[in-house]
């Protein structure tokens, strides 16, 4: 046993025994422990939520940035072919005039 080697643990031991045997301070532990579980649990619920709430709210702010730069380049795009069709018909006019 690790115990007989180690005269530290071996005290850690008879320590742990003695308060075991005490129905009212292992009582207490176990409340302790209890309510360090339920801290842990609550810290670990609310990080989640969170992080779900962190990740809807980006997942929104990049669908309009996206919807927004999608409009913008689409009235570019839209802009140059109605230049570029503007520039085919006024050549074409200057042909059939013989300009």
């Amino acid at each position: 046993m690790l115990a007989a080697n180690n005269p530290m643990i071996g005290k850690a031991v008879g320590i742990l025994k003695k308060l075991s045997a005490d129905e009212r301070t292992r009582m207490l532990a176990e409340k302790r422990e209890m309510m360090r579980m339920d801290i842990s649990a609550s810290i670990k619920n609310a990080t989640l939520i969170g992080l779900e709430r962190g990740l809807e709210q980006g997942l929104e702010q990049g669908l309009v940035r996206g919807r927004a730069e999608g409009i913008a380049e689409g009235e570019a795009r839209g802009l140059a072919e109605g230049e570029a069709r503007r520039a085919v018909e006024i050549a074409r006019n200057a042909l059939k005039m013989k300009i």
